[in-house]
């Protein structure tokens, strides 16, 4: 894993169509020359395509007379790396779907040279004011998206993207007798009600799952101060850099979530799941052959011909809170049906539900524990990053393009241009003239976006980055493979997984702490 966890995630955003030497030589070899006046471009072509950045190259062409804009895209961005690293790069700017941590926190040897980095550094217009406007790059995006790009008070990346991720339902096929799930625990009746009424609750993909939602479900149940923790190498324990890292009980509790889901005897997901790719599973879904399917908002540029009007309706519901959170919540008490019942009193409440009370003996401190954790969605965007190759000879005009990008006018053509689709950038994206010829999928997605905290796992810490450290999937590579295993042999248990990444962590300690060049 480049990146930590999140590169699991997008490993399953797209087929790879081109091979890498196929794109490779393309990359390399479709440039005829280094022209001064030209801004070369590579770019992945995935879920969010790539129709809004043709649309900002016209635009930058207008508003510098005398600049050329040439795109390359591709579907196999893994060439990227190789292409930086070697030195052969030709692009002046790459939009990528992940950060190069690794390329920051440690030099690279091109030929004879040595970067460090390979990136260019950004910090000069990241403190600079945008033009036309009187706020800076840095001042323009979310403070835990800012701070994620930070690396000891510099910048070298620049986000294109904020994607979502949950827990999507066909309301084509939706029973009007069901309720959205306010749990853990309700969203396992409602499958159970759902495979009673002869509809199949889940479908996914084996090969390509988007099942890591889960990590919200962890951090959840531990708060945002446990998880910041986390994602800065601390233990349970408080000791940092130990294997004890592994230990937090919400990766533990929510794999346990995921295993009622995923277990093969429970028959909650399509018998096919296991067999279909990605895109299949997404097809599958949305014909409705099950009702609800975890993936992202990219889902509607992925699969445009099904969301023909009045043939598609499908919409993220708020993430269900785990219901085990009632263990880090002292007031509320009872059986655990008593506790279940309160716990759903107190998100009514929270959600702001016509006639919720708060039930008797509740504290606010739970209660806001509570409100933190039912506003968690999960945002992939801040890893939708592009970059600069130190060795650009058109730095200028490539950090040009970044400032044009990060300006109102240009927010509000990237937004029309892909669909409805939205940057990390801070913006009103609600604006009445931004929702003509938006589906209502997308118009339902940035409503919930707006109203949500945006929980991402931020890896940067060089402990995941530079090692390869998978969240919760050392040695066990892709849970949902043994969670459900039909032959017994196969399978795992939520805990034994849990107890296999720690006991796998333990033994590759050492290395990992020297890979990350962190002392003892």
């Amino acid at each position: 894993m480049k990146g930590g966890f999140i590169i699991n995630v997008f490993k399953k955003l797209t087929a790879l169509l081109l091979s890498s030497a196929a794109v490779f030589g393309c990359l390399a070899g479709c440039r005829a020359s280094n022209d001064p006046n030209t801004l070369y471009i590579d770019a992945f072509e995935g879920g969010y395509g790539v129709k809004w950045l043709y649309a900002l190259g016209e635009e930058f062409e207008k508003k510098n007379e005398g600049i050329t804009v040439k795109i390359n895209e591709t579907s196999d961005d893994s060439t990227f790396s190789t292409m930086l690293t070697s030195g052969r790069s030709t692009a002046d700017i790459v939009f990528e779907r992940y950060p190069f941590w690794d390329r920051i926190f440690r030099p690279t040897v091109v030929g004879n040279t040595t970067y460090d980095p390979i990136l260019e550094d950004l910090t000069d217009i990241y403190n600079a004011k945008i033009p036309g406007e009187d706020v800076t790059i840095a001042e323009k995006l979310p403070e835990d998206v800012r701070a994620y790009y930070e690396t000891d008070g510099k910048y070298y990346h620049f986000n294109w993207a904020a994607g979502m991720m949950g827990l999507l339902y066909n309301k084509n096929v939706w029973s009007p007798s069901w309720k959205l799930p306010r749990t853990t625990d309700e969203l396992i009746s409602l499958a159970d009600t759902i495979k009673k009424a002869g509809k199949v609750p889940f479908v996914y993909s084996l090969k390509d799952s988007y099942w890591g939602i889960y990590v919200v479900w962890a951090a959840q149940y531990e708060g945002l101060e446990a998880m910041a923790a986390y994602d800065e190498g601390y233990a349970p324990n408080g000791k940092r850099y130990v294997p004890e890292l592994a230990l937090y009980p919400g990766f533990e509790k929510a794999l346990k979530v995921l295993e009622v889901l995923l277990k093969d005897e429970n028959g909650y997901c399509h018998s096919r799941s296991k067999e279909v790719d990605f895109t299949m599973a997404q097809n599958m879904f949305l014909e409705g052959d099950a009702v609800m399917q975890a993936n992202g908002d990219w889902i509607e540029s992925e699969m445009r011909a099904n969301f023909a009007e009045g043939e598609t309706d499908i919409e993220f519901m708020k993430m269900p809170v785990i219901s085990s959170i009632v263990d880090k919540c002292p007031s509320i008490t009872g059986t655990e049906e008593e506790k279940e019942a309160k716990l759903c009193a107190v998100v009514d409440y929270v959600d702001g539900a016509d006639g919720a009370t708060l039930p008797e003996g509740v504290t606010q401190q739970d209660v806001e524990y509570i409100r933190s954790a039912r506003s968690m969605m999960q945002t992939i965007g801040q890893d939708h990053t592009a970059y600069i190759p130190v060795y650009s000879t058109k730095k200028d005009i490539a950090k040009k393009f970044f400032q044009f990008m990060a300006s109102d006018e240009v927010i509000e053509i990237y937004v029309k241009a892909s669909g409805g689709y939205r940057t990390m950038f801070k913006y009103d994206y609600s604006k009445s003239e931004l929702q003509n010829g938006i589906s209502s999928f997308m118009k339902s997605t940035n409503a919930l976006f707006e109203q949500s905290s945006h929980y991402f796992m931020p890896m940067k810490n060089k402990i995941f980055s530079l090692t390869g450290m998978q969240f919760m999937e050392n040695g066990l590579v892709d849970v949902e493979i043994y969670l459900s295993a039909s032959n017994p042999k196969d399978y795992k248990s939520a805990s034994e997984i849990f107890l296999a990444n720690y006991k796998n962590l333990e033994k590759e300690w050492t290395n990992y702490l020297n890979t990350a060049q962190i002392g003892k």
